[in-house]
């Protein structure tokens, strides 16, 4: 691929989001650096067109393996393991793929050594055990934090988030400041964090795709902290704001906690029967997308709760009818399906289904977790390429 193509390409993005070269270039180039870069006159480096790209919202593999080479591409794979091995709390498989990339020359340089540096402090505070976090210890954290953040955004300051374009990298680490202060229970500060990420990402952010990836994650944790507060009426505002937008987009591997935390603020509200059903979605969600922890925790909430296990059989005649009402939604979609390969899309045109809540919660859900059809990509279920067929049973 020509030089001058990246440069090409982050021209437009950055001419469609309408912001500036000092803009997009603070902290990680001089603006004449990125102008002869949008001018075709040099290639950047890879690390730092991985964090032009970030910033502008292009952050994934669709985009950097096209102007990367092979050995660049082999990292950001390393890297996607390291993700997914912190969201499956797979802390061994994150720590040896850490030690894995420090030996890594890349990884001295000064976008790939935040990256490191910010991976570290995940680790960090995802082993550590809360109650031997003291005010010093989570200040030290924090100043730790900051310092990667300080890489690419000089003087960084918590006063400064709502008004900076971030990358994803660069969100992630605020995340963990706001979790800092979640774990030393300083909810308040924990909350006015990630509202003001919520703030520049709404602003900032441009592709779609990718905001798809972290917005409902910040709105759930925005929520979460809001219940902590007591302040349930916007709690669960925000939680259907995030259903909404999860549902419009049909992003699955949210739903469990967000529905778990609607669940709980629907609770604290005294709406207990629609409590006690949103729950029940989000176990049994959590359940079929094997997110134990999540299974754990709303089963626990629930027992406390309504004293009684959450798949304890209903009335009988409850229960009949929902069973015949599922397996009636089920047989609609399997013979929708046959032996075809579909999407969403295709499937609900074909049943004549045009919300997608419905087409979610009363067939597609219950179809999976009865085992009459799977995902094609049952890792990612997000995955805008995801499609669906019926099962070898």
């Amino acid at each position: 691929m020509a030089i001058h193509d990246s440069g090409f390409f982050i021209r437009n993005a950055r001419r469609k989001m309408n912001i500036t070269q000092e803009q997009l270039s603070r902290g990680l180039c001089e603006p004449s650096t990125l102008s002869r870069i949008e001018r075709g006159l040099i290639s950047p480096s890879n690390y730092l067109l991985r964090a032009l790209l970030g910033r502008l919202g292009y952050h994934s593999d669709n985009y950097m393996s096209i102007f990367c080479d092979k050995d660049e591409y082999e990292i950001l794979q390393s890297m996607d393991l390291l993700s997914n091995a912190f969201l499956s709390g797979n802390l061994v498989t994150a720590q040896n793929i850490i030690l894995e990339l420090e030996r890594r020359e890349e990884f001295k340089e000064k976008l790939y050594f935040q990256y490191l540096l910010i991976a570290k402090a995940n680790l960090r505070i995802q082993t550590q055990k809360p109650h031997t976090f003291n005010e010093s210890s989570i200040n030290e954290y924090i100043d730790e934090v900051k310092k990667a953040i300080s890489i690419t955004i000089p003087n960084f300051s918590e006063s400064q988030i709502s008004s900076l374009m971030l990358s994803r990298n660069e969100i992630q680490a605020i995340n963990l400041i706001a979790y800092a202060y979640y774990v030393y229970k300083d909810y308040e500060k924990s909350a006015q964090i990630i509202e003001a990420v919520k703030s520049s990402v709404e602003k900032f952010f441009m592709n779609k795709f990718e905001k798809a990836q972290i917005y409902p994650l910040i709105l759930s944790n925005l929520a979460y902290m809001l219940y902590i507060l007591k302040r349930y009426d916007e709690a669960l505002k925000l939680c259907e704001d995030c259903l909404n937008y999860c549902v419009e987009r049909t992003e699955i591997s949210p739903l469990p906690n967000i529905l778990e935390i609607y669940g709980y603020c629907l609770n604290k509200a005294g709406k207990v029967l629609e409590s006690e059903k949103i729950l029940k979605r989000a176990y049994y969600l959590a359940d079929v997308l094997k997110q134990e922890e999540k299974v754990h925790n709303i089963h626990e909430f629930y027992k406390s709760a309504f004293n009684k296990n959450i798949d304890e059989q209903q009335s009988e005649q409850h229960t009949v009818q929902q069973d015949e009402q599922h397996n009636n939604h089920v047989n609609i979609l399997v013979q929708a399906l046959g032996n075809e390969t579909l999407s969403t899309k295709e499937l609900m045109l074909k049943i004549g289904i045009t919300r997608r809540q419905t087409f979610r919660d009363s067939y597609l859900i219950p179809a999976i977790s009865m085992g009459f059809i799977e995902m094609t990509i049952p890792n990612n279920p997000n995955d805008k390429r995801q499609r669906y067929r019926l099962t070898s049973n």
